[in-house]
């Protein structure tokens, strides 16, 4: 808890370079442990994507606590599906964005609780030790990059959380 506190208040050194981003998904899997133990499938939809302007480790923080919400919020099994696709037209003044979505099928969001997802120190989970830092936290690693992230929810169905990056005028040197 300290830690996060301290993430808010201290400047991150993040550097933005071209990122590729399916790597950043792939290796993100890698961390997230046995979660078929826990009854969740998870499961890949990687487009063809360009690179974007990132940090490679903040977006693998990012991701790592977006999968582990998604975790606590299908205590009963479920899909958790990690999905990087294009969005925009492609035209030269309007090149397209990236995004990744972390999707589960979990148990949703509450339409009151929607806009405060992003709050510091809003938690629903408080049985849980929940901190209310993560989501906020993510956002602002996510802001720093220079993109965006957005929230939808059904009760019952699930979250999708996306983040949406721009493009790199490069192709990626490296990958996470």
């Amino acid at each position: 808890t300290a830690k996060r506190v301290q993430s808010f208040a201290r400047p991150r050194g993040i550097t933005v370079q071209p990122t590729d981003v399916n790597a950043v998904v792939e290796g993100t899997l890698q961390f997230l442990g046995s979660p078929s133990q826990r009854g969740i499938q998870v499961r890949t939809e990687l487009g063809d994507v360009p690179s974007v302007d990132g940090d490679a480790y903040t977006l693998q923080e990012v991701l790592f606590n977006l999968c582990t919400n998604a975790f606590a919020a299908m205590p009963n099994g479920g899909t958790l599906t990690l999905r990087t696709r294009t969005l925009g037209h492609g035209d030269e003044d309007s090149p397209d964005s990236v995004a990744i979505e972390v999707a589960d099928t979990g148990v949703g969001i509450p339409r009151v609780y929607l806009e405060k997802v992003f709050e510091p120190f809003f938690t629903t989970r408080s049985d849980s030790g929940g901190t209310g830092l993560g989501l906020g936290l993510c956002r602002m690693l996510v802001s720093e990059m220079g993109g965006r992230m957005e929230v939808q929810s059904v009760v019952g169905r699930g979250t999708v959380f996306r983040i949406v990056l721009n493009p790199a005028k490069t192709p990626a040197v490296y990958a996470s």
